[in-house]
C-alpha cells in the first residue's frame, strides 16, 4: 500500500511539473514578433557603416501562411541626428527551435538567438550583442 501511494504521489508531481512549465513555441514568438498586419521594431542591433559610425534599424516583420515565417524589411538610419537614411534590405525570415533566422535578398543571413517580446520591446542576441528594440507606433524620428 505505501509503495502504491508513493507511486501514485511521484506520478503526481510529474504531472504538476509539466502542466506548470511554460514553453513559447515558435508560432507563438512570430505572431508576437509580427502581429497580424506587420510590426515595426525601432533601435540599436549593433549595425555600423563601413567607416564605424552607428545605425538604428526600423525592422518591420510580416506573417505569411503561418506565424512562424514571413517577409521584412530593414530600414537603417544613422544614429546621430539629423538620423539621414543609409539603406533599406528586404529579407525573409523563419522561427525554427527558438531561432530567428533572417534570409536578406543580398545574400548575407542573420541568426538572432532567443527571440522575445515583452511588452513594447523585442530583445534577441546577435552573436555576442544583446539588443532591445522598441515598438514603433508612429512616435519615433523616422517620419
Amino acid at each position: 500500500m505505501k509503495t502504491t501511494r508513493h507511486y501514485l504521489l511521484i506520478a503526481v508531481a510529474l504531472i504538476a511539473m509539466i502542466s506548470f512549465s511554460s514553453c513559447e513555441d515558435d508560432e507563438d514568438i512570430g505572431l508576437d514578433l509580427s502581429g497580424l498586419y506587420g510590426i515595426t521594431w525601432y533601435g540599436d542591433m549593433g549595425a555600423n557603416d563601413r567607416w564605424g559610425y552607428p545605425l538604428d534599424s526600423y525592422i518591420t516583420f510580416m506573417s505569411g501562411s503561418r506565424p512562424d515565417h514571413g517577409i521584412g524589411t530593414e530600414e537603417v538610419y544613422y544614429s546621430d541626428r539629423p538620423y539621414e537614411y543609409y539603406a533599406t534590405y528586404k529579407f525573409d525570415w523563419v522561427i525554427e527551435n527558438g531561432f530567428l533566422y533572417l534570409e536578406y535578398d543580398n545574400g548575407e543571413h542573420l541568426v538572432i538567438k532567443y527571440p522575445r517580446i515583452n511588452g513594447r520591446f523585442f530583445y534577441g542576441s546577435i552573436g555576442d550583442f544583446d539588443f532591445r528594440l522598441e515598438y514603433d507606433s508612429g512616435r519615433s524620428v523616422r517620419q
